[in-house]
């Protein structure tokens, strides 16, 4: 028997035995529902405890219906205990338990998800932009307010009103104004004039970008997330494994996915996908010339900080039976997870002056800058979030984050003989509620068919979204399950109207899936991401491990705000 150092690791000592038990074959577990305690500050002795009673925390309840990590306070624990005869102590001390306060009912069930995606093919269809409608910028912690708003495109004025706007008096040149800056933009924005060039820039991309929507997914409805908003939630253990056993069997998955939207990327144009109560979730920008001609020395400032690692046997044997892939999820930043007070990464810590050259190479400054200024325009809501939060933690704990609204940086690269970077099907749950930035890119010398090749699947919406390389991407991976597809031989087709039809759409050949990888400095193509949400703020303990994916052949730079854990 184990020694058991306190209260916590003796129910969970127990609760493991009574799953396990023979005797029980047929016991069906309680079913234990999330709590909201968080462990506060009793989380690391929590944590210890069940590693030293010889506990798996992730995987002792892992395919127990309406369980999770969520769910191991110790006071839930005592549920499972209960089922067991209990000795005269074990009873004095279940009694002596007060329930928790959060143990309420389950609200009703959702439909499930993972049978009958919500956002099939043909409940999208291609919008124009004056079919959006009006909403101011909500904070994504107000629940149920829209997670992201949208703006809608600014209507023709009246010929008098055109008139009247050609006859105002104009400013001389060296000379102020006469007449007052106005107008419905600068009215909606309080008359801040930095917050009204932010909403009218927003309004432009939205004019000049393509726009999808459905009317069969809400963001805030069917997509998974805790009472406070703070986070989203996995989801139930057996509907992940229906989807990952799916994902084992590709004709059985193409099937399913073949009934999805696809949303092929116009190169010149964004993309934004509209739920049916038209908040925006996702946005995809056009392809950046700067940011394509700055490729190479963003690639060679990632080898020069990564080389030794991804060169090292003992590093690649390290993640080869990684859940998320093979390759290496490298953070910079200040890691969050599982600790009270957030700090740099024990990396990052003993090698300042290695991360500071790297952060300090002008490309990376552009990316950090253009992504940061994006996702103040497109989702102002979760960037005043991040900046409240920010402003909380550099005065309780001296710190600020060092990548824009992001709060650090996970470079996915790949070892020696490795040539694709594929993210398997998850969620990024512990991620707050906010979006994840990806910020796409070529490796030096190499060929990539984003056409057919790592396809984004957002499955609760029902879209697989093409990813090229040279955009920015940015969605809520807390909200949304994920992962990556090639879609070489999908029968589906890219529309280019309302609905794939074969009338108004391009079919997709075979035949041009071979990718040219030409090895550089012993790697042959990697990542970079980090998601944007929120830190936490005070009483609100935020805790997820963290993993990355990209594209095959690609590099992806993901920056987010709390811990680091986007797809693509």
């Amino acid at each position: 028997m184990p020694r058991v150092t306190s209260l916590s690791a003796a129910l969970l000592l127990g609760a493991s035995q009574a799953i396990s038990s023979a005797d029980h074959a047929a016991y069906v577990p309680p079913k234990l529902v999330h709590c909201e305690c968080r462990l506060e500050n009793m989380e690391a002795q929590y944590l210890e405890d069940a590693e030293a009673a010889g506990i798996d925390v992730t995987s002792s309840f892992e395919g127990r219906e309406g369980t999770s990590i969520d769910a191991f306070h110790f006071r839930h624990l005592q549920l499972a205990v209960e089922a067991q005869p209990l000795t005269p102590d074990q009873e004095q001390t279940s009694h002596s338990q007060e329930p928790c306060a959060s143990n309420a009912p389950p609200k009703p069930k959702r439909q499930k998800i993972f049978q009958h995606p919500y956002g099939s093919g043909e409940a999208w269809s291609k919008l124009k932009p004056s079919q959006s409608s009006i909403r101011q910028p909500h904070d994504l912690s107000e629940l149920p307010s829209p997670l992201v708003p949208v703006l809608t495109p600014p209507t023709a004025g009246s010929k008098s009103q055109m008139k009247k706007a050609k006859t105002g008096k104009k400013s001389r040149r060296g000379k102020k104004a006469s007449r007052p800056r106005g107008g419905v933009v600068f009215r909606e924005a309080g008359r801040d004039p930095v917050l009204s060039d932010a909403l009218r820039l927003r309004r432009k991309l939205v004019l000049g970008g393509d726009l999808f929507g459905t009317q069969s997914f809400s963001i805030l409805e069917d997509a998974p997330h805790v009472s406070t908003g703070w986070h989203g939630l996995n989801p139930r253990p057996s509907a992940r494994r229906e989807i990952l056993a799916l994902h084992r069997r590709p004709e059985e998955m193409r099937k399913v996915l073949e009934t999805f939207r696809p949303v092929p990327a116009d190169l010149s144009r964004s993309t934004i996908l509209l739920d049916k109560g038209n908040s925006i979730f996702f946005f995809r920008t056009k392809q950046f010339d700067w940011f394509r001609q700055g490729g190479q020395a963003f690639h060679d400032s990632v080898m020069l900080l990564l080389r030794d690692i991804l060169n090292s046997p003992k590093e690649k044997a390290r993640f080869r039976e990684n859940d998320r892939g093979p390759h290496l999820p490298f953070i910079i930043g200040h890691h969050r997870q599982y600790v009270l007070k957030p700090s740099l990464t024990e990396w990052h810590e003993k090698n300042k002056e290695a991360v500071e050259v790297f952060m300090a190479t002008p490309i990376v400054q552009t990316i950090i800058n253009r992504a940061s200024s994006l996702v103040k325009i497109m989702f102002p809501g979760v960037a005043e979030r991040v900046e409240t939060s920010a402003a909380w933690h550099e005065k309780n704990h001296g710190i600020k984050p060092l990548f824009g609204v992001f709060w650090n940086l996970c470079i996915n690269a790949l070892f020696p003989g490795q040539n694709r970077v594929h993210c398997l099907p998850h969620t990024d749950f512990k991620n707050i509620v906010g979006v994840c930035l990806l910020a796409i890119y070529l490796a030096p010398g190499k060929v990539f068919n984003h056409k057919k090749r790592s396809w984004l699947v957002l499955w609760e919406a029902g879209v697989i979204v093409e990813l090229p390389p040279w955009t920015f991407t940015a969605y809520p991976s807390a909200l949304l399950y994920h992962f990556n597809v090639d879609i070489t031989d999908f029968k589906f087709v890219t529309t280019e109207g309302d609905s794939p039809t074969l009338e108004n759409s391009t079919p997709i050949e075979p035949g041009d899936e071979q990718v040219s990888v030409e090895v550089r400095q012993g790697v042959e193509s990697g990542g970079l991401w980090a998601p944007l949400d929120a830190v936490n703020i005070p009483a609100i303990q935020h805790k997820s491990p963290t993993a990355f994916e990209t594209p095959p052949s690609l590099l992806v730079v993901l920056l987010s705000s709390n811990n680091m854990h986007c797809a693509v």
